[in-house]
């Protein structure tokens, strides 16, 4: 036996073995996965924002979007991505829509940083700038551990009274402290406090909207105070159980009388309040017509925001966003808007308090089978005046951005149906607002309010019976951004059956709707010769992802008919309207 072979052998294998188990531990190492790293927390404006948070690292590289949850939770992976982050989260809250900024450095993967106006002024303030622009820029160098916490300090300072008198601790961290969004803890003081930043001022104006207390600040000088900080006047811990029975009646109770069926007016009734206005209808007419339209059934109320609270006086104003029946989403600011009282010891829905029915609506128009201009856009005028409570107005006159400096006139017809344009040109037609500029499209802002105001007299003369505003969420698509496709389509049988129709009887719709749109409203109109008698039929039954409906003429209009047509509505997330219209005849 060679020993000296043997031997050679055997450290050869013992060789080879411990090569074999290097490289299997290398790679087990190469394959085994990475703890992830996050940056995750709460995106909220007094209830969840519906939307997106996307992120940029330290090379001003953006990464996401990533969907926003049901209770405001986000969580991004950073894993890679090299600090500090800049964070946006883009979407709604109670009928507004919101761009709120925020940031972390590295000590903050892994942990919670939320997006809320507060971290927004926070940001802002540390950048000595407004807080998209400082996002944008993808300059993060000044982002620094130090600089937030001074920000945030100096913030705090100035809300303490109220985070005290609301029961909040001391030790918050606005930018990092974890919570919920029940309208309890940080979430409660994001709703007393509403944030508005001036982008011309470069100044943030904090509101209190318990005692109207306003702190401005000004953000180009780093934050710098120009105002006293807030008192704790009228701020108390009522303040948020007054707001969590109001929470908790919209979407717990009332969308529990909704789930399965329809309650009756007894039931309802228990949540509204006496006297109560919407629109113009009074208590009976609103209950009667809430509790006999199938159409309510599955209605959901998910977020509840406050306006306006007067606690001494019972009085409060809140919005409300969630699903209408059939799965339509019900995030209008407007079609949201809710007076509180509390009678009884328990807060009850009052209404809107209008005399009328008054709304600004973003909204495009296909006409497929004219000849010259197809497709429109602008803003639709909204004002109906039918019920008891709104009989003596006879016009309304609208102003806002987009709009003509003097504003729109708008006259009632003569049957009372609805209000049309007394200017008729190139510009205007009944009482959609053409718009042709893009550029005067382009900057009407998000949230752009309207004011509309009610006359006793014809053209906007006589006495101002009242004044309402309406916001949009979003300005109007402009010409260049939409396309035939932009639209629902009406289907060539549908058109064969609308060339047949006269006055009376059945119609058949039928139609395909774009991804991202949801079927709202199908309208046949009849009217006269100069347009000031008018008959319509709607189908207000239509679910959102309804494509045929059958429309019924019961009794011949009692004017001559001269012309009729076909409006379809279909709307998008943010309430813009997409209209297809065929003439009849």
């Amino acid at each position: 036996m060679n020993r000296g072979r043997v031997s050679t052998q055997v450290f050869l294998c013992f060789l080879m073995m411990m090569f074999l188990m290097v490289a299997a531990g290398c790679s087990g190492s190469d394959n085994a996965a990475a703890p992830a790293q996050t940056i995750s927390g709460k995106a909220a404006a007094g209830g969840a924002i519906i939307g997106t948070v996307t992120i940029k690292d330290a090379n001003g590289v953006e990464h996401g979007p990533t969907t926003i949850a049901a209770d405001g939770s986000y969580s991004i992976d950073v894993s890679g991505m090299p600090p500090p982050y800049a964070l946006r989260a883009d979407g709604y809250v109670g009928g507004r829509e919101y761009h709120l900024y925020s940031g972390a450095v590295s000590t903050d993967v892994n942990g919670t940083i939320n997006i809320t106006p507060f971290t927004d002024l926070i940001i802002a303030n540390m950048a000595g700038q407004i807080a998209a622009s400082y996002y944008t820029s993808g300059n993060f160098s000044s982002l620094t551990p130090d600089a937030l916490a001074t920000a945030e300090t100096a913030l705090q300072t100035i809300l303490q009274p109220i985070l005290t008198a609301m029961g909040i601790d001391a030790g918050i961290d606005l930018l990092r402290t974890s919570f919920n969004t029940d309208h309890t803890g940080l979430d409660a003081v994001i709703d007393v406090v509403k944030v508005t930043v001036d982008p011309v001022t470069v100044q943030a104006t904090l509101t209190n909207v318990i005692n109207n207390e306003t702190v401005t600040l000004n953000i180009a000088a780093g934050g710098t105070t120009t105002d006293p900080a807030f008192t704790d006047t009228g701020v108390t811990p009522a303040v948020v159980t007054d707001f969590q029975a109001m929470f908790t009646a919209w979407t717990v109770t009332f969308t529990n009388l909704f789930a399965t069926g329809l309650p009756s007016e007894t039931a309802l009734g228990a949540l509204i309040a006496d006297p109560f206005l919407e629109g113009g209808q009074d208590r009976g007419s609103w209950l009667t017509r809430m509790t006999t339209d199938s159409t309510n059934i599955g209605m959901k109320i998910t977020s509840v925001n406050l306006v306006s609270l007067d606690e001494a006086n019972g009085k409060a104003t809140v919005t409300i966003t969630g699903t209408q029946g059939g799965g339509k989403t019900m995030n209008g600011p407007d079609a949201g808007y809710c007076l509180m009282v509390k009678q009884g010891g328990t807060w009850k829905y009052a209404g809107d308090g209008r005399i009328a029915k008054v709304g600004v609506t973003a909204d495009a128009q296909y006409y497929p089978y004219n000849s010259g201009t197809q497709i429109q856009t602008g803003l639709n005028l909204d004002i109906e005046a039918n019920y008891t409570a709104g009989a003596a107005v006879q016009s309304a006159v609208v102003t806002g951005p987009g709009l003509p400096s003097g504003g729109i006139t708008l006259n009632r017809q003569i049957n009372n149906e609805w209000f049309y344009m007394t200017a008729y040109s190139s510009y205007y037609t009944d009482n959609h607002y053409i718009m042709t500029n893009d550029a005067v499209i382009g900057a009407i802002p998000d949230n752009a309010e309207y004011t509309i105001k009610l006359y006793n007299a014809a053209d906007g003369t006589g006495t101002v019976l009242a004044t309402y505003t309406s916001t949009i969420l979003k300005r109007p698509l402009k010409n260049s951004e939409l396309t035939t496709a932009s639209f629902p389509t009406i289907t060539p049988s549908t058109q064969a059956a609308l060339e047949a129709f006269s006055s009376s009887g059945n119609l058949t719709v039928t139609w395909t709707l774009p991804a991202g749109l949801s079927s709202d409203w199908l309208q046949l109109q009849l009217r006269d010769t100069d347009g000031t008698h008018s008959m319509e039929v709607d189908a207000n039954n239509l679910m959102a992802t309804d494509t045929s409906t059958t429309l019924t003429v019961t009794t011949a209009p009692t004017f001559t008919v001269a012309h009729g047509q076909l409006w379809l509505d279909a709307v998008d997330a943010y309430n813009r309207r997409f209209s297809t219209e065929i003439w009849l005849f």
